[in-house]
């Protein structure tokens, strides 16, 4: 969770391990403290979990790529799936966001113009620093508001700590979504029961038909016994990726790798992968909804695997 950490590792495995390609961490935090010590020493680095728009806030990249989502469209999946549903509220909305790139951007800007644009009011927009803790006074603002609808944008020891509280000062909104924090299963595991309702934004799911999606799955819970969930993909397309352009550019060099990871054209666990001239290939959005310790599409229509549990429990 340091970047000046990961930014000493980078750079121990470039100086001292002579590694002749890198893959990345997660969160664009991370991601981007590693790829600029990847950039500054000409040495290719692939990696996923890093919303495209934080990505390309950073520079101009020329040895880093992206596979993930764009934030757009993760902001909007939620309003939609929403409205696809039906699903009937207040229109009151609370959005609580930390003051990282990501979120700043979610919920800053993003989320107040979409709530605006599908006519629900905005009660409570609150920010936090990225180590915040303390949530109490943020959802008796929100309860205290009437604010049905709460959308929040923080990382996953925070999420979980915000629901935990939410339950606390028995404050159940109909509609929870928390993006980025409630991706991985951790977020499920630390919270049991009180994770089932929670909706998050989705670019994967072994539903999907994608080569080798359903056997991923199987194979990473058989391999480690743990439970899999949506990061477990774009990581080993990152690494797919990497493997297929270091076989094609039949060369360790830096240079030959980078050449071919930017001529990647093919389907992978997680889709198509062509890379933009910026370095980025884009993941499409779902909305999942965490439903008995497993997540299930709510929306779009064409690939739900579940219906919408309405409300939050």
């Amino acid at each position: 969770t340091d970047p000046n950490a990961t930014a000493s590792n980078t750079e121990t495995l470039i100086s001292r391990d002579r590694v002749v390609a890198l893959l990345g961490s997660c969160t664009p935090a991370l991601v981007n403290a590693g790829a600029l010590v990847a950039e500054r020493a000409k040495k290719p680095i692939v990696t996923g979990c890093d919303p495209l728009e934080p990505f390309l806030s950073v520079r101009k990249w020329n040895w880093a790529w992206d596979i993930f989502f764009s934030v757009p469209d993760l902001a909007a999946a939620q309003f939609k799936a929403m409205a696809e549903n039906n699903i009937q509220t207040n229109k009151k909305i609370a959005l609580w966001h930390d003051n990282g790139p990501d979120g700043q951007a979610v919920g800053g800007h993003i989320w107040p113009e979409l709530a605006k644009a599908e006519g629900y009011e905005v009660v409570q927009n609150a920010e936090f620093p990225v180590d915040n803790t303390q949530f109490t006074s943020i959802i008796s603002e929100a309860k205290a508001k009437g604010a049905e609808v709460v959308l929040v944008d923080a990382i996953t020891p925070q999420a979980v700590a915000i629901r935990k509280q939410m339950a606390a000062a028995g404050f159940t909104p109909k509609v929870l979504n928390m993006e980025k924090g409630a991706e991985p299963v951790q977020f499920s595991e630390a919270l049991g029961k009180l994770a089932d309702g929670v909706l998050v934004g989705g670019y994967w799911d072994p539903s999907f038909p994608y080569p080798g999606a359903a056997e991923l799955a199987k194979s990473f819970e058989s391999e480690t016994k743990l439970s899999s969930s949506q990061h477990i993909a774009d990581s080993y397309a990152a690494a797919q990726v990497l493997l297929d352009a270091i076989a094609a550019a039949g060369s360790t060099e830096a240079a030959k790798i980078n050449a071919a990871i930017a001529k990647t054209d093919r389907t992978y666990v997680v889709g198509p992968i062509k890379f933009a001239a910026d370095h980025t290939a884009k993941l499409p959005v779902v909305a999942l909804q965490w439903q008995g310790g497993k997540t299930v599409i709510v929306s779009p229509k064409s690939a739900k695997t579940g219906d919408f549990l309405f409300p939050l429990p």
